[in-house]
C-alpha cells in the first residue's frame, strides 16, 4: 500500500517515482496536478527530478506530489 497526498494506493511495488507519476497522470483525480508537478517528497525527503526513474517506491510508503502556483 502507497499512501499519496494522504490517500491510499494499492500498486505494485518497485515502480520508481517516474512510473507512479505516469499512473497518476491516468488518473482523473490527479491528471492536472502531476502534469505540473514540481516536487515529489518521499517520507519527508525531496526526491531531485533527476532521480525520478531511479528512486524506487518501497510499501509504505508516504509520498507528496507538490504543484506550484503562480499568482500575483
Amino acid at each position: 500500500m502507497i499512501t499519496v497526498n494522504d490517500k491510499k494506493y494499492d500498486l505494485e511495488e518497485g515502480l520508481t517515482v517516474s512510473e507512479l507519476l505516469e499512473k497518476l497522470r491516468k488518473s482523473d483525480r490527479f491528471q492536472q496536478r502531476i502534469k505540473n508537478a514540481t516536487i515529489v517528497v518521499i517520507n519527508k525527503e525531496v526526491i531531485p527530478a533527476g532521480k525520478y526513474d531511479t528512486r524506487v517506491i518501497n510499501k509504505d510508503d508516504n509520498i507528496y506530489v507538490l504543484t506550484g502556483m503562480a499568482g500575483g
